[in-house]
């Protein structure tokens, strides 16, 4: 969730190389940042609560071989100057970056204060500092203080460390969280992300976990956590990234919305692609499988609940889709179990321990994945590659429809598969079709937000698929307009959720499923029946016009309607919090990469 960023070079290098690279990270989520840097023997630090313009400020015309770079989403303490990284030693000779978690934090701090050390922030990363300089001055040297010190280290951690004694090395430490470093000509950069990686270097090595690199100017040392030497082995980095824009957009998010045309159609390729080259070995596997898994969160795993509904539709598989977090079904699976990994950033914490633990069960792991090179690209079997674009925004919306597209087309394939007889025809397929004939409306969909003027609960309700839609939309006016909203399966009302409806509260309904037509409609007249003011957003025509107080009309062209009909509520969510003042990109508390479980 944090972001790192960091350099090393045999010139003096602005800082503001470091500014660049938080501000690519900036989309991950963070609360305050900071740098470290050497300048004339002596080890500096700057580090402020809020946004990074406040740290350019201090970093203007300043320069370094070496420097280290933080942007900190709270977790153990409030978002202040003293929680925020770099964090140093006791005796100030240390400094440290972490992203990630330490689990055993409490007892090691305990361990250090019977040793005299002292600690003025409530983070669980001022202890790492603190046991380097321990161990350095037990008389060990810098790269056996490091490795005892991670060895000592419980959770997860991606670390950068930075020596005052040693001006000309930086170290970077993986376990569990990601960190990537690159090279150009004689100059390092490190950082979280291959993204902010690539746009400065030539060459670049995905490190692995529990793995160990001393960067210098004669080269890099990397070895793992028993001190076992490894040869690492770079990639050339083919294609020169750059920082996205709004292209004339007000935000991130609204720009990528009116990327979904394009991101579905690459995906929809990609996923033809992918099925197109599959195997005989790998048809042979998805051929001898009984049941299947999907795990995911957030966002995506509202994708996974679609992609369940698919798959129940059309095969016989006994289907599940479990929130990544509370999977702990290791006793259901087996070999014969396939596990779908959905994740926009795949470097979600909760979705790789799952796919670790059904991977000890022998299962085969089918990840969709929106970005290269990440931890979960390494552990599946099989990967779908999204290929919508790098997402900016914390709250995902093009990557979303790209996951549903994926899993549509990869649902009816194992389908087809288990079933020949079934029928799929996909040449109906026209993201552009559907998709701009809603962000043609959008002037009518921003006239909208006045029914979400002055509400303080908004009930979202829909059966069966449309139900995922309904969760979805509640997601993201909650996340990006802070609105209390819950979502029903439209069925469940009687059972405890129509005490909450009023005359003041807003219904907003999904309705694209004709076989649900008729018990969705009375789910409409139960809530109309009590004074709520019902939005519906349907692409079926001639619904009695009493249920509900506005329609808005998807264009029906096929079975993938549903995976369109969320726009107008990415949209509307986008309208709501617009109005209310809220930072759309960087909603409050929330990270784009969850990165720590």
């Amino acid at each position: 969730m944090c972001g790192i960023v960091g350099f090393l070079s045999e010139q003096n290098t602005s800082l503001d190389l470091i500014i660049q690279g938080l501000d690519n990270l900036e989309y991950r989520g963070y609360d305050s940042c900071g740098v470290a840097y050497i300048q004339e023997n002596q080890l500096k630090v700057c580090k402020k609560a809020g946004r990074i313009k406040e740290l350019k400020k201090y970093t203007e015309q300043k320069s370094s071989t070496v420097g280290i770079g933080h942007t900190r989403w709270a977790t153990h303490g409030e978002a202040n100057q003293a929680n925020a990284h770099p964090h140093l030693s006791n005796d100030k000779a240390i400094a440290v970056v972490h992203n990630g978690i330490i689990h055993n934090n409490d007892k090691i701090k305990q361990m250090l204060i019977d040793k005299g050390f002292a600690f003025i922030s409530q983070t669980d990363t001022e202890i790492i500092p603190n046991m380097i300089q321990s161990y350095l001055s037990d008389g060990c040297d810098l790269k056996s203080s490091v490795i005892e010190a991670c060895k000592q280290l419980k959770g997860a951690f991606a670390l950068l460390v930075l020596s005052k004694a040693y001006p000309d090395k930086l170290i970077c430490i993986k376990y569990g969280s990601p960190l990537i470093f690159g090279k150009n000509d004689a100059s390092y950069y490190i950082a979280s992300d291959i993204d902010t990686v690539s746009i400065n270097s030539q060459s670049y090595y995905c490190m692995q976990d529990r793995q160990i690199a001393i960067l210098s100017n004669q080269g890099v040392e990397l070895f793992d956590f028993e001190g076992v030497s490894i040869q690492p082995n770079f990639k050339t980095n083919q294609t020169q990234q750059t920082r996205p824009g709004k292209n004339g957009y007000d935000t991130f998010m609204l720009k990528e919305i009116h990327d979904i045309p394009h991101s579905v159609r690459a995906s929809y390729n990609s996923t033809k692609v992918f099925l197109e080259q599959l195997d005989f070995n790998v048809k042979e596997r998805f051929g001898q499988i009984d049941s299947v898994v999907f795990v995911a969160c957030g966002t995506a795993y509202h994708a996974a609940m679609y992609g369940k509904y698919i798959l129940q539709s059309y095969s016989n598989l006994h289907c599940t889709c479990e929130i990544a977090s509370e999977f702990s079904g290791t006793n259901c699976i087996n070999e014969n179990t396939l596990i779908v990994a959905i994740s926009q950033s795949g470097e979600t914490a909760d979705t790789i321990n799952a796919i670790k633990l059904t991977k000890q069960k022998g299962c085969y792991v089918l990840g969709i994945v929106n970005q290269q090179n990440s931890t979960i690209c390494e552990l599946v079997d099989s990967l779908i590659y999204l290929n919508a674009g790098k997402e900016i925004a914390v709250a995902s919306t093009k990557a979303l429809n790209s996951q549903l597209v994926v899993l549509y087309y990869f649902c009816m394939y194992l389908s087809k598969l288990k079933n020949p007889l079934i029928e799929f025809d996909d040449s109906q397929f026209d993201s552009d079709l559907q998709c701009q004939s809603i962000l043609s409306q959008i002037g009518d969909i921003q006239k909208l937000t006045k029914y979400f003027e002055n509400k303080d609960t908004i009930m979202f309700l829909g059966r069966g698929i449309d139900y995922t839609l309904a969760q979805e939309a509640s997601l993201k006016v909650r996340e990006i307009a802070y609105i209390n909203t819950q979502a029903y399966p439209s069925g469940e009302l009687k059972h405890g959720s129509l005490a909450l409806v009023l005359p003041d509260v807003l219904v907003v309904c999904f309705i694209t499923d004709f076989a649900q037509l008729d018990k969705s409609v009375s789910a409409l007249r139960e809530v109309k029946a009590r004074g709520a003011t019902v939005l519906l957003i349907s692409s079926i025509k001639n619904i009695d016009l009493s249920c509900y107080d506005f329609l808005f009309s998807i264009c029906d062209q096929n079975k993938m309607t549903s995976i369109f009909a969320i726009v107008p509520l990415q949209l509307l969510s986008y309208f709501v919090a617009k109005d209310r003042g809220c930072d759309i990109d960087k909603p409050r508390n929330l990270a784009k990469s969850v990165t720590v479980d």
